[in-house]
């Protein structure tokens, strides 16, 4: 899974693997992404894996209902 890490001055860190990163301009990027976008790589295109960034986001909802469980 690829995700983005941060934007600064035009240009995505993205998170590649366990602390593995890439710096890639934002140009080269989907237009409707931003930080914490899940992205998935096809024929040397960045493609927005809107599917796999929805599984993340509930995958750590649940885990921080598991954590600040009450």
């Amino acid at each position: 899974m690829i995700s983005i890490d941060r934007i600064e001055d035009g240009v995505a860190v993205l998170e590649v693997g366990k602390n593995a990163f890439r710096r890639v301009p934002v140009s080269e990027l989907p237009p409707d992404v931003r930080e914490g976008s899940v992205l998935r790589e096809e024929n040397g295109r960045y493609i927005h894996d809107i599917q796999a960034e929805k599984q993340r986001k509930a995958e750590l909802l649940s885990l921080q209902k598991k954590i600040f469980k009450k």
